[in-house]
């Protein structure tokens, strides 16, 4: 079936599986990612290494950047079913190891697996959207894929802290395991419907030293991340700043070979579009991953209760993602935003205020992230829908594999940081003194959140974006 005769058949419906596995496999991503980010803290509380706690995130996304790259390069040259299939089988292997991990290492090492799995369910839908949709489509495709989140964050939240309290967290993450294998044979009839046979759908025109390239990209992506973060660990400051700069040299060219081989005819414009992508994840799941954690152990939350604040943050993206959804055609990127980074920015100074004010309760920082899911909401659909307008025809895999690396690369970035900000001076205090340290210390989290989307402002206000007004 040619890209013409699936696009015309929109109208007749027969891409609405297509649409349903898509939000099916965004919401599985939700479950998973809401679930383990509230029942966290009660692995920590079992295992310590606190100084581990930003790892558990920062290896899944690392890895995830690698599965991105590489389910992108299976889904091209032979077909979206077998990139998705083997990616739910290695996500639920790495589900498997993480419920029976027996130290915060191995479920490091866990997560590593589970994240090269995830890779392709972030990669592959967006893939779907650029392949069989059209026009004001592909925006209310990504506004629905926000919508996806509402559900999950209604009841995972509250269910997996529950369980992680009354029985154990290793339950949060093997209940995962049935829902992905669900999740993935629905997508994989989907499939069957819109690509016919894998051999009919292939892409064997692409070079297959092409395909290589854009894999050891991706590889070469995560390698650099996880030796940037390494290195902020190193005392020796010779070493450190020379693993820092390999790091930054080896990203630079896994980047660079991505962008020639994907045709980006406003390279200049679509790189401030990535930047903008990166450091905006950066800041926003950077500071939430570690949010639970700190309600949790500064402010005396129940674990329930602190994993509202991803409850709160999943309805109000959603929001966000619809308004901007309805103002794509009459409002500029740039006016979208700016607004949406201006309102995350000033609730990153309000929960500033939560945690330097020790009075202050908890239960404000749920409303003002609320106010900063809304702001993300306006954003990441906005700047989606700008990166793929820049890519020209057939390298939708290379933009979307460039999306996740810089989105991923970002969240894998802070988490690793973060983490060891957040442990920094906590070893051998008494209980009261390092939840004082981790409140200082996650002020100063909120601090380089705050700078980072400053810069990701000033380089979303930079560009001309002429490819978007065409």
């Amino acid at each position: 079936m040619s890209y013409a005769r699936v696009r015309a058949s929109w109208n007749q419906g027969s891409l609405l599986p297509l649409s349903i596995s898509i939000l099916v496999l965004v919401s599985l991503g939700a479950i998973e990612n809401l679930g383990i980010a509230t029942a966290m803290p009660m692995v920590e509380k079992e295992f310590g290494h606190v100084g581990l706690y930003g790892w558990v995130f920062a290896a899944y996304s690392l890895s995830s950047l690698f599965g991105g790259s590489f389910f992108g390069v299976v889904g091209d040259r032979y077909s979206l079913r077998l990139a998705l299939g083997t990616a739910v089988v290695v996500f639920s292997v790495g589900l498997t190891l993480g419920g029976g991990s027996t130290s915060m290492f191995g479920l490091v090492g866990a997560r590593m697996i589970q994240g090269f799995g995830y890779g392709g369910f972030v990669v592959l839908p967006y893939m779907m959207i650029s392949r069989y949709f059209e026009g004001a489509q592909k925006a209310k495709m990504l506004a629905a894929m926000a919508s996806a989140w509402i559900v999950p964050s209604l009841f995972i939240p509250p269910v997996a802290g529950v369980v992680a309290e009354a029985w154990s967290w290793r339950l949060v993450f093997l209940g995962v395991i049935p829902i992905a294998l669900a999740s993935g044979m629905l997508a994989n009839h989907a499939l069957t419907k819109v690509e016919g046979g894998s051999k009919e759908h292939a892409r064997r025109d692409v070079p297959l030293r092409s395909m290589l390239s854009r894999t050891l990209s991706g590889l070469g992506s995560a390698i650099s991340v996880g030796a940037i973060v390494i290195a902020l660990s190193i005392r020796d400051p010779l070493i450190k700043y020379l693993v820092v700069f390999c790091g930054v040299l080896l990203f630079v060219l896994s980047v660079s070979r991505l962008v020639n081989t994907s045709g980006l005819y406003k390279r200049g414009d679509t790189l401030l579009i990535l930047f903008v992508r990166g450091l905006s994840s950066f800041a926003f799941f950077g500071i939430e991953s570690f949010l639970p954690f700190v309600l949790f152990s500064v402010k005396k939350m129940p674990i329930t209760e602190a994993g509202l604040v991803l409850t709160a943050s999943s309805f109000s993206w959603t929001a966000g993602s619809w308004l901007q959804a309805r103002a794509s055609q009459s409002v500029s990127y740039k006016v979208r935003v700016a607004i949406g980074l201006g309102i995350f920015m000033l609730s990153l100074g309000a929960l500033w205020l939560n945690f330097w004010d020790a009075n202050l309760q908890g239960a404000l920082s749920v409303v003002v992230w609320f106010v900063a899911g809304a702001g993300m909401g306006v954003v990441y659909p906005s700047v989606t829908l700008a990166g793929l307008g820049s890519a020209q025809t057939g390298s939708d895999g290379q933009l979307s594999s460039l999306l996740q690396i810089f989105d991923t690369g970002g969240f894998a970035l802070s988490t690793g940081v973060f983490g060891l900000v957040l442990a920094s001076g906590v070893n051998h205090l008494s209980v009261s003194l390092r939840i004082a340290r981790y409140s200082i210390n996650y002020e100063v989290i909120i601090v380089v959140a705050l700078v980072a989307t400053l810069a990701a402002l000033v380089l979303a206000l930079s560009g001309r974006y002429s490819f978007l007004r065409s």
